[in-house]
């Protein structure tokens, strides 16, 4: 769901899929079924059972981690084993570049023009091979009920008091990990300077006692995360899994800080050696139907960027500013830019010493 950094150079990763794209067989395809390489509890299984009822067509569903675990199955597993990706916009351009992806428009999928236009020209080259899936941010999520304090800024969960010491919870993903150090101090989360880089290291560095687990579990929210459990009391967090996570700890409180956050755009693509080409594209019609896309999102928690859905949504979604934030909240936060090779590595290598 989300912005995440390339792991460890996507360039590379491209390379060796297009060798395992030679090398290993393609299986045989079988009817009626697709794989749908996707986030965990980011789809509703109700919408899948629907689809698969109305259809016949199965949807085996497959999840990934991080950006990083997601490029990895797709090297080790031969892209034509999947039909159907989830891929974070700052990735879109380099998929379009190799050559994985097969078109998107509204020939395969008519209902493509119930997107809203501004976020095809957040990303323009998604335009023709990706459908806008989700929107979000990333700040961090805490337990108002168990810490008894109000907390609003980065600087407070980097360098937190005392009553944190090893309640902290952070994510072991570079990109992630050194935005929110580079925003805490003020800086952009696309910073080149080795100077600011220096000193988002060292703030890290300075939070490193404090933190319980660079393992993000947010995700499993609706099975209890640490952070529901209060074994946690903050953690960084993507808005809607903070959402869900109040289902089963109401105290628990989403922050989208007063320094700006990351704000990411999920999309979702066919992988151009798919087997199940025309189930992949049903699929994707089919939760781009405004009634679809509206159940969806509110089973995931996440803004959709579709103007029929947003019809349907009830009011209390709409105005949740943890799923819907403020003009002002998105003027202050920034979408993730591609790198440069050497500053990638040099996150990956400042993220490597502080989680080690």
């Amino acid at each position: 769901m989300r912005t995440r950094s390339l792991w460890p150079s996507l360039k590379g990763l491209l390379l060796s899929l297009m060798l395992a794209a030679v090398m290993l067989p393609r299986a045989e395809a079988a009817s009626r079924e697709l794989v749908f390489l996707n986030w965990p509890e980011y789809v509703s299984p109700a919408v899948l059972e629907d689809f698969e009822r109305s259809t016949g067509i199965h949807v085996q569903v497959v999840t990934f981690e991080d950006d990083g675990e997601r490029d990895k199955l797709l090297v080790a597993g031969n892209v034509s084993h999947y039909d159907l990706v989830c891929v974070n916009h700052s990735s879109v351009g380099a998929y379009v570049a190799s050559g994985w992806l097969a078109p998107v428009t509204v020939r395969e999928v008519p209902n493509l023009k119930a997107i809203d236009p501004k976020w095809f020209e957040r990303v323009p080259e998604s335009q023709g091979f990706a459908l806008p899936y989700f929107w979000g941010s990333t700040g961090f999520a805490y337990r108002r009920d168990l810490l008894n304090q109000d907390l609003d800024s980065w600087t407070q969960l980097l360098d937190p008091q005392e009553g944190l010491r090893g309640k902290i919870s952070m994510t072991k993903n570079p990109r992630d990990l050194v935005s929110a150090a580079l925003k805490a101090l003020r800086f952009s989360i696309n910073s080149t300077a080795e100077g600011e880089l220096a000193q988002a290291e060292a703030l890290l560095m300075k939070q490193r006692p404090f933190v319980k687990t660079y393992v993000y579990d947010l995700a499993a929210a609706r099975n209890s995360a640490a952070l529901a459990r209060g074994e946690i009391l903050a953690s960084m967090a993507f808005n809607g899994d903070a959402v869900q996570a109040q289902d089963v700890a109401p105290g628990v409180q989403f922050v989208l800080p007063k320094e700006g956050a990351s704000l990411w755009l999920d999309m979702l693509a066919v992988l151009s050696q798919s087997l199940h080409k025309a189930e992949a594209y049903a699929l994707l019609e089919y939760l781009n139907r405004p009634e679809v896309a509206a159940r969806n999102a509110e089973y995931v928690r996440f803004a959709t960027p579709n103007l029929d859905a947003r019809k349907r949504l009830p009011a209390e979604f709409l105005n949740n500013k943890a799923i819907n934030p403020s003009p002002a909240e998105v003027e202050r936060s920034e979408f993730e830019r591609e790198l440069p090779p050497r500053v990638q590595r040099r996150i990956n290598e400042i993220a490597a010493r502080v989680t080690r």
